[in-house]
């Protein structure tokens, strides 16, 4: 959430779209309660789930995947490795 903050501070544009993996709808509204307000989610139980783990090539969480949002293209598809080395 922190590099979230810093990019959207920056003022670039940046959207986060979360995709559960949580058991039951309670672990999921509790999860993404504590996210930013601005982010949007698709719930684990949503068929949209599966299609962008497997397009995303996805095995393990969590994962971030960074998108070109006019193209669809990837920038990064390890997103958390790079979100991680960030020094700041």
């Amino acid at each position: 959430c922190a590099t979230y903050e810093k990019v959207r501070a920056a003022g670039k544009k940046l959207s986060v779209v979360f995709v559960s993996s949580d058991k039951t709808p309670e672990q999921f509204r509790e999860y993404f309660g504590e996210m930013p307000r601005s982010w949007l989610a698709i719930p684990s139980n949503d068929k949209r789930k599966a299609q962008l783990s497997k397009l995303f090539e996805v095995e393990g969480i969590p994962s971030l995947v960074l998108l070109d949002a006019k193209t669809g293209n990837v920038i990064n598809g390890n997103g958390r490795g790079a979100v991680s080395a960030d020094p700041e």
